[in-house]
């Protein structure tokens, strides 16, 4: 039987996934019979999609633009919904049910002579619940799990609990990384964030995530990718080393990001769409290009939306 902090890491691979920020929904989306067009300027999302994350030299890889940006025509709006309920039929993937229908889609991310080098996980899935009570707390934990547990005195009760933290001004400043002042009401804000996650019992992940969260009228987008700024340092670079080896030697790592939108849909402002893609390098040493990762992913997406319905249900 899997472990909850196992269950938790799925999920966050998957809606991290499956997501942080992104610049991209110009207005709000409507699957009715005028889809409103979608668009994004310079930003993490744009640079995902039009220069990818590279996983190692050699290798990398784009992802493809929200199934939604870009819609205008009858004919567009047919294929993005087609993409966005795989094997259901619209009706049935955006019934108000725990157990809706969540689409996902595993692929192998490949060098140029086949081997595998890591994975590209999609997912979307629809929740009826109002914007409005979305908050970015919900969001952030709906892509990398749950906060740390702690006891009664305030403290985490594991060492290997999933952790995102916000750089202070002053920790950026003394990593060599310079970000202008932004205007509180701003729609888009780009943060950076230390992040320990424990991949399912036994590869644990260091890092700084460069985040941009932007947030119009019926809709938030969260792009997000570990940032090869900090390579340099010694303190804030990106790495990984086995849990399970107690003198595991941290290894050098990147390749990972993703976006995470949220989007209301139809005449209901109910019915939020959530649509999410995530790139992870996968290097050989993890599981012996087994296929233990894959295996575990789609049962722990789907199992990460339906907590989230509940969640929101329960609200």
């Amino acid at each position: 039987m899997e472990s909850g902090r196992t269950r938790t890491s799925l999920s966050f691979l998957n809606h991290m996934s499956q997501c942080l920020c992104r610049i991209w929904l110009c207005c709000t989306v409507g699957l009715a019979m005028t889809a409103q067009n979608l668009c994004w300027s310079q930003s993490l999302l744009n640079e995902l999609v039009t220069d990818g994350i590279e996983f190692r030299e050699g290798v990398t890889v784009k992802l493809p633009a929200p199934a939604l940006a870009g819609v205008q025509s009858k004919a567009e709006l047919a294929k993005a919904k087609t993409q966005l309920s795989g094997n259901d039929s619209w009706e049935r993937f955006t019934r108000d049910s725990i157990v809706a229908p969540v689409t996902i889609k595993l692929e192998y991310v490949t060098d140029a002579d086949g081997n595998r080098v890591g994975h590209n996980v999609y997912s979307a899935f629809v929740v009826h619940a109002k914007f409005e009570s979305l908050d970015n707390k919900d969001l952030m934990q709906q892509i990398f799990g749950k906060a740390p547990s702690s006891d009664n005195a305030g403290n985490d009760t594991a060492d290997d609990a999933d952790q995102v933290e916000e750089l202070s001004r002053d920790e950026l400043t003394a990593a060599g990384i310079s970000v202008p002042e932004q205007d509180a009401q701003a729609d888009t804000k780009v943060t950076y964030s230390k992040v320990a996650f424990t991949l399912l019992d036994k590869i644990r992940l260091n890092g700084v995530l460069r985040v941009e969260r932007t947030t119009r009228p019926g809709s938030t987008t969260i792009a997000w990718k570990l940032d090869p700024a900090f390579e340099a340092s010694d303190k804030w670079r990106g790495t990984w080393t086995r849990i399970d080896e107690s003198e595991s030697t941290p290894q050098p790592y990147k390749g990972w990001g993703g976006y995470l939108n949220v989007t209301r849909v139809g005449d209901s402002p109910e019915k939020l769409v959530l649509e999410s893609r995530m790139l992870l390098h996968e290097p050989q040493e993890w599981f012996n290009a087994s296929n233990f990762v894959r295996s575990k992913l789609p049962l722990a997406i789907q199992e990460s939306a339906r907590n989230f319905r509940r969640r929101l249900k329960a609200e």
